[in-house]
């Protein structure tokens, strides 16, 4: 669900697998989300259930928050993993026609 460093948090968004058991990356070509420490303090490690969902409230707004949604990018802001997806399957092309 997630990674923390004390620089770097890291999110995996996620959706229920297509069997309904376990889960599976929310989007394709984009299987984690990087956000830098931007505050004065070091991410801390949380090490109870009040303290991640503290973490996950600080994220910023362009995220989803609550787990039970598969943390992510917000639905308004969906456009952007599309994006990246975009890119990283027409880089993976580009490198398959120059072979």
């Amino acid at each position: 669900m997630l990674h923390v460093a004390p620089d770097i948090l890291t999110i995996f968004p996620f959706t229920t697998s297509s069997t309904g058991y376990g889960y599976e990356p929310k989007y394709n070509g984009l299987d984690r989300v990087c956000i830098a420490q931007h505050r004065s303090d070091p991410y801390q490690e949380p090490t109870e259930h009040d303290e991640v969902e503290a973490l996950l409230e600080s994220l910023p707004d362009w995220l989803e928050r609550n787990p039970l949604n598969g943390l992510g990018f917000t639905s308004q802001d969906r456009f952007i993993p599309t994006a990246i997806a975009g890119l990283v399957f027409r880089s993976a092309d580009s490198r398959t026609k120059s072979v």
